[in-house]
C-alpha cells in the first residue's frame, strides 16, 4: 500500500518537472532570436544606405553644366560666334596681305595685291587702339566705324583672293564700308568724320593738327583749296601727295608712329598734301 502511494507520488512529481520544462521553453519564445531578427529592421536601417541616395547629390553633376558656361566664350566673340575681336589678328592679317607700295597720286594700280595700309605692325597695333571699339567681324555684322568691321575685311583681304577691294574697307580710312554713317542718314560714306576723330586723338599737344572737331570738319569734305580738302575717289584710297583727303589719311595713318612731322601733314596748305 505504502508501495503503491510511493509510486503515485514520483508519477506526480515527474510531471510537474515537464511542466516546469516546457514553462521554460516558453520563456525562451518570449526572446526568440527570431525577434533579433526582427531586429533586423536595424538592417532596414540600412536605409542608411537608401541614404546613398546622396549618389543622386551627382546630381552636382549636372553642375557640369557650368559647361555651358563655355557661353562665356561666346562672350569673348563679337556679334555671337563671330571670330573674337583682337588687334593683333587684325594687324597680322592686314599687313601679311596688303602689301603693294602706296601711290604718290593717282590710282592704285597694285598687280593683284592690296594697297599698304600701314607703315609697320607697330604703327598697325597703335592705330588699332584708337578705334571705336566693339563692331561684329563676320561677314553679316561687320558694318561702321569701328574696330570689327575692319578687322573682317584684313581677313578677307587675306583669305578671299580679292586684297585689292578688301585692304582699303581694312585700313585707316575704313574704306567706305568701315567708315562713319552721315549724320544726315545719307548713304555715302561719312570719311570726313572717320579721319577727324582719328586725328584729334593722334595728334594732341604741340602735334595738334585741329584745335577742335568743328574746325577740323570745316576744312574737310570741302573743293580742294588753300584751307579745305575733300576725298577723291579717283584716287588710290590713301597716297602719299596732293591737296586730297586721300593724302591726308595717309599722313595721319604714319602719324600715329611719327607725330612730327605727319600731324602737320593732316592740315590744310601743308607739306606733301599741299
Amino acid at each position: 500500500m505504502n508501495w503503491t502511494r510511493g509510486i503515485g507520488l514520483t508519477a506526480v512529481a515527474m510531471l510537474l518537472g515537464g511542466a516546469t520544462w516546457l514553462g521554460c521553453g516558453g520563456d525562451d519564445s518570449t526572446t526568440p532570436s527570431p525577434s533579433d531578427d526582427g531586429g533586423t529592421t536595424t538592417d532596414t536601417g540600412s536605409g542608411d544606405d537608401s541614404s546613398t541616395g546622396t549618389d543622386t547629390g551627382t546630381g552636382s553633376d549636372t553642375g557640369t553644366g557650368s559647361d555651358t558656361g563655355t557661353g562665356t566664350d561666346s562672350g569673348k566673340d563679337s556679334g555671337g560666334g563671330d571670330p573674337p575681336l583682337s588687334c593683333d589678328t587684325y594687324c597680322a592679317d592686314i599687313t601679311a596681305a596688303c602689301t603693294n607700295d602706296v601711290p604718290a597720286t593717282g590710282a592704285f594700280t597694285g598687280d593683284g595685291g592690296g594697297e599698304k595700309q600701314f607703315n609697320s605692325l607697330d604703327i598697325c597695333k597703335a592705330t588699332c587702339a584708337l578705334y571705336n571699339a566693339g563692331g561684329g567681324t563676320g561677314p553679316n555684322t561687320a558694318k561702321g566705324d569701328n574696330q570689327g568691321c575692319r578687322q573682317y575685311h584684313a581677313n578677307a583681304a587675306k583669305t578671299s583672293g580679292n586684297p585689292k577691294v578688301h585692304c582699303p574697307h581694312a585700313g585707316i580710312s575704313g574704306g567706305g564700308p568701315c567708315t562713319a554713317t552721315p549724320a544726315d542718314g545719307g548713304t555715302t560714306p561719312d570719311r570726313c568724320t572717320t579721319f577727324c576723330t582719328l586725328d584729334l586723338k593722334a595728334c594732341t599737344g604741340a602735334n595738334a593738327a585741329y584745335a577742335s572737331m568743328a574746325e577740323c570738319m570745316a576744312a574737310c569734305g570741302k573743293p580742294a583749296s588753300a584751307t579745305t580738302f575733300d576725298f577723291d575717289p579717283a584716287q588710290a584710297e590713301i597716297t602719299t601727295a596732293g591737296n586730297t583727303l586721300n593724302c591726308r589719311q595717309y599722313h595721319l595713318m604714319a602719324a600715329v608712329g611719327a607725330p612730327t612731322p605727319h600731324c602737320a601733314h593732316t592740315k590744310p596748305g601743308a607739306g606733301p598734301c599741299n
